[in-house]
Formats: structure tokens, C-alpha cells, sequence
């Protein structure tokens, strides 16, 4: 790293720590204003505050995002700044709120009846802007943190999901308290307050990863700290687990080297671990099969000609191309290329002003069949010259 890059990652590290601890300067007063009197800051008792690299790369799950509650979602009432004005919440009805500005805080209460393990979960749209996040913190009756290495979330904007530790808790009434920061002020956030149990996972989709792989993806499971996955050939037939999955920052996964056009049934269990280790039992199935993946069409015009050219598609071994003169009609095949090396295709002797649009598809050949991936996106061009 350069001397003036260093210099800079300083300055931005120093810049976001000093905006935290200003957000928790605010957040002490607001809390303590709220009649928390035992208000304890989020990063006492952690062993390192976030850092610069922590908010480039959270360790949070991306992509989509996981429901985690089957209840209605209801909304945040204002004003909840205050014990008084706490807004209910139970394991049944998410909530949904936002957070005004870095000294609105969002405080919500709910009742356990009997001890059992619970956890809070955040899920919000993910953006992508260094520095912003939400806090949510599980508070006792008095204000005090229930656990203080256990019972937060830090939900970076890059997430899309993240949850606490599962904590136990006594019968008796709790607090929540949420603080949005930086570009976070302003954004939706959905609330959950979860009783860990081995809940069925929900598959939410099987899609093609390319010409030897699927990807799965599905809900969290609050609390879980595995996910089994099973594959079987035929929908009916055995599964056989392929992957347990410690690392659960992402609730997908890729299997790999499979065969092109065959179908694959997939089914995944939920491992949690509340005092002791229990296991969900099987989720929905849903299947995929391995097929190209689509290629990134563009067109270069030139004096009554058009080229073509495409990314090359892992394990294709051709390409057909189409043509029409609508974007919205009949595309005619115009051309078979029988080389998955190539990249390129020059449409010639074409007409002046006419515009003329173009899409392709990939195909792998496999015991004498083509198997073909999704169509490219249309291109189009317009051809100038006499």
C-alpha cells in the first residue's frame, strides 16, 4: 500500500470511529432521557469496537433478503422514544420503523411468559455507503443490558440480515432499543424479536450456476448456527446430505461439479443451538438443473455492417444468434457459431437507417444433444453509410 493510500484509510478509519462515538454520545443522552437509567454504551464489554474494515466487510448475511417470522409485519408508531411510549412487540409481528435522525431513538417492549432462548434479528434493504448502520440493543426492565457479548445487532447498510446470539431469558419484561446511523437515518428497518426453535428452513429458489453448478437460497432460521443440505436425482428418491454449512453469514450456497442438464432435487435441514443442539426437520424441496449461463450481448456499427460481441461462457460450446427488426418481434436465427472460444459475429449488407435487434443464447453439447442457457440481453443497432 502506498504512503498517501495508508494515510487515507487512516483518516477514514479515524473519521468512522469518531462518528460512532458520537452516535453513542447521543444515543447515551436520548436512552438516559428516555428513563433508562442504567443505560450501558453498545461497545462496553465488546473487545473491539468496529472497525473501518469491519464496514467494508461485514460479517453479515447479503443478498436476499430472510423473513423471520410467519406473523403479520406491523408498523412503528410515533413517537417510541421513551419508556412510556415503547411500542409492543411479540415473536409473532415483526415490526417495520425508521429511525428520524442520529439522536430519534426507537424503543419497543415485549413480555416472555416463561424462560426460554430468544434472539433480535434486522433486515432493511442493503445500499452500499461506508459507515452506515443500525444498532439494536435487548434491555431488561431497568434498562440494562440483558448479555453484554450476546444480545445486539450491528446491521451494516451492506446487509441485507443480521441477527444477535441467542440469549435466555426469564420471564418477565424486556426493551429494545434502535439507533439508526449516517445514511441508515431514513431507511426502513424490519424488527424481529425471535424464540429460538428448530423451525423448518423455507427453500426460497434452485437456479442454474452456470453449466456444472445450482444455487439455493432460502430464509434464515433465527438462532440457527447450521444449515444440512440434501440432494437427491428424482423428486421421490433418497436424499443424501452433500454440505453442512457451519459458516452461516449467507443463506445461500453453491453445489458444484454437476451435469449439464440433469435435474437436481434439493431439500435443507436448520441446526440451532439454545442450551443444547436441536435439528429442524426437512424443508420444502425445490430443484434446478445445470445449464450455460446467459452472455453479455453488445453492438458496434460500422458503414453497413453491425459486429457483435459477447462474454464467453464457461463451458459453452456454441452460440446461436437472432435477429429482428422489432425489439418486441419475431427473432429469426441468423447464425450458429460452433466454436465456445469465440466472442464475436459481424452481421453484414445491411440496410441504411434501418435498426436492427439482436439476442443470443449458449448451448453445451451433451450425448449428442444441445442443452442451451437463458437468452442474452437485446442489443441493437442502426446501421449509417449509402
Amino acid at each position: 500500500m502506498k504512503q498517501t493510500d495508508a494515510v487515507i484509510c487512516r483518516i477514514r478509519c479515524a473519521a468512522v470511529i469518531f462518528g460512532l462515538f458520537f452516535v453513542l454520545a447521543v444515543c447515551r443522552e436520548q436512552v438516559a432521557a428516555a428513563g433508562f437509567e442504567n443505560f450501558i454504551t453498545p461497545f462496553e464489554g465488546l473487545m473491539i469496537p468496529p472497525t473501518d474494515a469491519d464496514v467494508k466487510n461485514p460479517a453479515g448475511t447479503a443478498g436476499k433478503t430472510a423473513d423471520t417470522t410467519s406473523g403479520e409485519i406491523q408498523k412503528e408508531k410515533e413517537p417510541n422514544n421513551d419508556i412510556a411510549s415503547a411500542n409492543p412487540i411479540n415473536a409473532k409481528k415483526p415490526v417495520t420503523g425508521t429511525t428520524a435522525a442520529n439522536s430519534d431513538i426507537d424503543i419497543y417492549r415485549f413480555k416472555v411468559d416463561r424462560t426460554a432462548y430468544y434472539n433480535i434479528s434486522l433486515k432493511h434493504k442493503a445500499f452500499n455507503f461506508t459507515g452506515s448502520m443500525w444498532f439494536a440493543y435487548l434491555r431488561d426492565n431497568t434498562g440494562k443490558l440483558v448479555n453484554k457479548t450476546t444480545d445486539h445487532v450491528f446491521s451494516y447498510a451492506q446487509q441485507a440480515y443480521a441477527e444477535s446470539k441467542p440469549v435466555k431469558l426469564k420471564k418477565g419484561n424486556y426493551y429494545i432499543t434502535v439507533v439508526g446511523y449516517a445514511s441508515a437515518i431514513g431507511q426502513e428497518y424490519t424488527l424481529s424479536v425471535n424464540r429460538i426453535t428448530a423451525d423448518r428452513p423455507k427453500l426460497i429458489s434452485a437456479e442454474p450456476a452456470g453449466y456444472d453448478g445450482v444455487t439455493l437460497t432460502w430464509e434464515a432460521v433465527p438462532g440457527a448456527s447450521a444449515y444440512q443440505v440434501y440432494r437427491s436425482v428424482s423428486k421421490g428418491g433418497s436424499f443424501k446430505k452433500v454440505a453442512t454449512l457451519k459458516s452461516i453469514k449467507e443463506t445461500k450456497w453453491t453445489d458444484e461439479k454437476l451435469i449439464t442438464g440433469k435435474k437436481y432435487y434439493y431439500k435443507i435441514k436448520a441446526q440451532v443451538l439454545a442450551g443444547k443442539k436441536s435439528t429442524s426437520g426437512f424443508s420444502n424441496t425445490v430443484f434446478a438443473k445445470p445449464l450455460p449461463a446467459a452472455a453479455g450481448l453488445v453492438t458496434f456499427v460500422s458503414e453497413k455492417k453491425i459486429t457483435l460481441r459477447w462474454s464467453r461462457v464457461a463451458g459453452a460450446d456454441g452460440y446461436e444468434i437472432f435477429r429482428s427488426t422489432k425489439a418486441d418481434g419475431t427473432y429469426k436465427m441468423i447464425k450458429n457459431v460452433k466454436k465456445g472460444k469465440k466472442t464475436s459475429y459481424t452481421d453484414k449488407k445491411k440496410k441504411s437507417g434501418t435498426t436492427y435487434y439482436y439476442k443470443m443464447r449458449a448451448y453445451r453439447n451433451v450425448k449428442g444433444k444441445k442443452l442451451y442457457g437463458a437468452y442474452s440481453n437485446t442489443a441493437f443497432g442502426i446501421v449509417s453509410g449509402a
